[in-house]
Parts: C-alpha cells; structure tokens; sequence
C-alpha cells in the first residue's frame, strides 16, 4: 500500500511513514526531559557556614563544597560573603544562607545545555542591609564567551529583618557545549553588595498538547498495527 505525502506528491511506503511519525514521536519525548536543577549549591548552603556571621572567599580561596568559583576578587571588599546570620536567605527561615558579591568579585558555575533546547534561569537577588541599594549583573554565556543572557540589576529596601527578595526569571537557548552562569557585583560601588540565592536552571518543557499529540500519534499507531 502507498501513501501519497501532500507535501511532495510521490507515493511513499505505508511501513516507512509509519516508522517516520513514530521517530517523530518518539523525538517529541526525548526532548523535553525530566526536570531537575542543572545548578549545584544553588541554594548557597554549602559549606555549612559555623561559628561566624559569614565566611570571606575571594580568587582562589573558595572551598571545593561551594561549587562556584570565585574571581575578579581579592581580600577585603572585593569578596563574595557566604551569609549564614547577618540575615535570612530566600526562604526567610533562621539559618538559610545567600551570598553577597562586593565590587569586581564574580561567582562563576560551568553546566551543560542540548542545542536548541529553551531554559529557565530563576533566582531570588537583594541589597546588602548596610547600604540602601546594591547593582549587579547576572550573564549565561557559551564556551565562545557569548553572550546567551546578559541583564543588569538594582535592588533597594533590604533590611536585616527581611531582606524583600525580589525573583528574577529569564530564558535562553541552548548551544549544545559547556555554559557559564555568571553572578557580578557593582566594581564601581565596592561596599554594597548585591545578593543571590536560590539560583535554579532548569528545562522548559513542551507545552502539555504537543505531549498529548504524541501520545495521541503512539495510540493510532498502536491501534493501526492490531488492525493490520
């Protein structure tokens, strides 16, 4: 039996479609996969800050734990501070810790990404309680060192009671080699720190109908097969 394609008119094997819409299918599935964080210590609570208000890292002295390297710093206010007390992170519950990057310090992850593939980068961001507001910037760039997302960010009103999170969410596109997530403090503002937490990458799925389609397609087929 053939089948006549609308597109291109030529009789085209019944077996062979059959086996083009299922590879489709089959496409449609393996690229929306499971969701999850691509980001390691996201959520900034490792090394478990102990004994202090807050631990100093700058270039070449963050701990393996931390996950984010540390650059463009040196000892003093150009300094990322892993808080633990001075205040609440995102969750707002006692403990929870965040970071503050001073100046030309920069916190940097590698993650990998499918070409073609639309994430979501989410996170919490917030001034430093001792100054009235803080700037940063926060870049995903690929192993070109282009950038993927680039924005540049001001928070006011933090206080050490409530430090007023605001949430940042954004989107950018795979390109299938390694990733940077980049967090910047303010160089030209070196005490105010700018503060993150609650960093997540992650997968945009398909829209529910396409999968629904897909589904739909793999039941006809099924049902065609028993027919035959």
């Amino acid at each position: 039996m053939n089948i006549y394609l609308i597109a291109g008119g030529s009789p085209v094997n019944r077996n062979y479609f059959v086996r083009l819409i299922w590879g489709i299918v089959c496409l449609l599935y393996a690229v929306s996969p499971a969701s999850g964080n691509l980001v390691e210590n996201g959520e900034f609570s490792a090394p478990a800050v102990v004994g202090l208000s807050y631990y100093s890292y700058h270039e070449n002295s963050d701990p393996p734990e931390f996950q984010w390297v540390v650059g463009g710093s040196s000892p003093g206010y150009e300094a990322v501070h892993l808080i633990r007390s001075l205040w609440t992170g995102y969750s707002g519950v006692s403990g929870d810790q965040s970071v503050a990057i001073y100046s030309s310090a920069h916190i940097d992850q590698v993650f990998f990404t499918v070409p073609g593939q639309q994430y979501r980068l989410f996170f919490g961001y917030a001034n430093d309680p001792a100054n009235a507001s803080a700037s940063g910037q926060v870049v995903v760039s690929n192993s070109l060192v282009t950038p993927l997302l680039s924005v540049s960010l001001s928070h006011s009103g933090s206080t050490y009671g409530d430090m007023h999170f605001t949430d940042f969410s954004g989107t950018f596109t795979g390109d299938g080699g390694p990733n940077m997530l980049s967090f910047f403090g303010d160089r030209d503002n070196p005490t105010t720190g700018f503060v993150v937490d609650r960093v997540i990458v992650e997968v945009v799925p398909l829209p529910p109908t396409i999968l629904l389609l897909g589904t739909g397609i793999m039941g006809l087929l099924a049902r065609r097969k028993r027919a035959v």
